[in-house]
Order: C-alpha cells, then sequence, then structure tokens
C-alpha cells in the first residue's frame, strides 16, 4: 500500500501549471491515499475535483479552515471513506487537522491530515499533544492509525521527537513510527522524495553545498510593487527550496523567506534581534537576488503575512 501527503501550497504563482504538475505527480506515484494541506477552494469547489477525478481517485473529501472558507485539507483515495470529521470541530479552531477512516479490504485504516500552525513553535507543540491526546481517546485495535500532513518542524524539532517517543511535551509521551525512518532502517537507504514544484520551475543553476541560486517567477496578477523568487540551497546535503517575495518600492527590501529550515534578516540588518533571534550578520547577500539563510531558525514564515 501507498500512502502520500504534499502541501500544494495556496499562492496564485503559476497555478494552471501547478494543477497540472500535481496531477502529473499524482499519477506516478499511484498512492492508494494522498492527504493534501494548502488546499485552496473557490467556496463552492476545490482543487481536489480538478485533480483527484484525472489522477484516477473514486473517493474525495475536502474540509475548509474554519477561519478561511478558500483553503483547507483534503483526502484522495481509492478506497471507500467510511467517516470523515475535522478536528477543529472536536477540540479547538486552532487544531488544523482532519481525520479520515478508510475501508482498505476488512482492514479499517484511520488516517489523520494535519497543517500545524508555521507562525508559532509554542503553538505547534500544543496542537501536537492536543492532536495525541484526541487520537489515543479514539484508539481502537481493529483500527490502524497513520499520523501524517505539514508539521511545519524539522527531524530534530521537539515535535518530531515527541511524536517519535524521544521526549515529553506538555507532561505527555508518546509513540509514532516515522515511516521514513521505518524504511530506511529496513532497506539501509532513504525513501524517495518528489516535490511537485521541482515539476514547474527550472532552476537556472543547480547550486554547490552551502551556494544559492534563484530565479524570478512569473506572477498570474501585477503587482509592480513586488517580486517574486524561488530560492535553492543546501543544507546537510540536500537540496532545499525556498520562496522569497522582494518590493520592489525605493526604500523596501525583501523580508523573510517561506522556506523549510531557514531564515533570512532585512538587507543591512546588524547586532538586532529578529523574532527574538540575535542576528549579529544577519544581512542579505550583496549580489542581486541571492540571500544569506540561517537553517538555525527552526521557523516557517510567510513574507506575504509578517510584511509590516
Amino acid at each position: 500500500m501507498v500512502y502520500a501527503t504534499f502541501n500544494i501550497w495556496n499562492r496564485d504563482t503559476k497555478r494552471d501549471l501547478r494543477v497540472k504538475a500535481i496531477r502529473l505527480a499524482l499519477e506516478e506515484i499511484d498512492a492508494d491515499i494522498v492527504a493534501l494541506q494548502e488546499v485552496w477552494s473557490d467556496g463552492n469547489s476545490s482543487v481536489v475535483e480538478q485533480v483527484g477525478v484525472k489522477s484516477g481517485y473514486r473517493y474525495m473529501e475536502f474540509r475548509q479552515y474554519p477561519d478561511d472558507p478558500k483553503e483547507g485539507l483534503a483526502f484522495l483515495s481509492k478506497h471507500p471513506i467510511e467517516s470523515v470529521s475535522a478536528i477543529w470541530a472536536t477540540v479547538s479552531a486552532q487544531q488544523m487537522a482532519i481525520r479520515a477512516v478508510f475501508l482498505i479490504g476488512e482492514v479499517r485504516l484511520a488516517a489523520t491530515n494535519v497543517h500545524l500552525d508555521w507562525r508559532s513553535i509554542l503553538s505547534r507543540e500544543q496542537e501536537v499533544v492536543a492532536l495525541d491526546r484526541l487520537l489515543t481517546d479514539q484508539y481502537s485495535e481493529d483500527t490502524y492509525e497513520v499520523l501524517c500532513g505539514d508539521f511545519n518542524s524539522l527531524s530534530e524539532s521537539r515535535i518530531h521527537r515527541f511524536l517519535t517517543g524521544r521526549q515529553s511535551l506538555g507532561n505527555r509521551t508518546t509513540l509514532w513510527t516515522d515511516i521514513a525512518e521505518y524504511y530506511a532502517n529496513r532497506t539501509g537507504s532513504n525513501p524517495p522524495v518528489t516535490s511537485a514544484n521541482q515539476l514547474v520551475v527550472k532552476k537556472a543553476q543547480t547550486p554547490r553545498n552551502g551556494s544559492i541560486a534563484s530565479i524570478e517567477l512569473e506572477r498570474q496578477y501585477s503587482n509592480s510593487n513586488e517580486k517574486e523568487y524561488k530560492v535553492f540551497y543546501w543544507s546537510n546535503d540536500e537540496e532545499v527550496e525556498a520562496f522569497v517575495v522582494e518590493p520592489v518600492k525605493p526604500g523596501h527590501y525583501p523580508l523573510l523567506l517561506n522556506l523549510h529550515g531557514g531564515f533570512a534578516a532585512p538587507r543591512g540588518l546588524s547586532k538586532s534581534s529578529v523574532y527574538g533571534y540575535t542576528a549579529d550578520t544577519a544581512y542579505y547577500n550583496a549580489v542581486p537576488n541571492t540571500v544569506n539563510v540561517f537553517p538555525e531558525y527552526q521557523g516557517y514564515m510567510d513574507s506575504h503575512d509578517s510584511r509590516s
């Protein structure tokens, strides 16, 4: 059985092309069950209908976020879905997760698709503890449980360590098996990683370890005050992709990268504290369209929402 999870990035950038790329990726992976995050919707229908049917999925479920009807979480499945529920209706509006029970022959599989708060590490930790408590309360011996999605966390974060039984959070302990780690231990190799983003934009060059490359993206909407770039850099010998928005008004500079495990500070910043982190050497590189990235900041910022 193949299980997949994707954050499909709710942004307008090259949306038509990205829908095609998502569909091609789903067809290539041919997963039995797919969990999707940042699923965009017009309030009546979602991108799930655009990619699900054409990719061969008979069963589809989408739930809008309680605070944003234009975005939500979804499941695609080749197996019947017995039930689906929004966790935020059970716990609180901050718990961005949905849980579905699938019938696979005589086997019942419950999958919880999460999208933890990108704004706050503390919020993410509180959310994952509440989710684990809820799933423990709903545990049934005749049902297998899968927890997946966008945790906005790195492999050595407290959230991952908590879920894999290596530390406690909120006076609570738990133990989930990391499927990727399990695969690596069984086979002696890392599992293959796919990225629909790579099907959308071809990079100008492949950066070497420690270097950064970027290319400008075309937008579906016109905004003369901004440019958006896709940035590529390397971390621990693995390529990482990110997005940066650059205001082009005089006196305005790029603010934050939307990336996994990195942070970029405004150009010229020195000996300042940025979101609680001292940035004595934080500055934008003098070379246009490249940035210095600080992977020790394990957070996720979005330049659209964080600009003042």
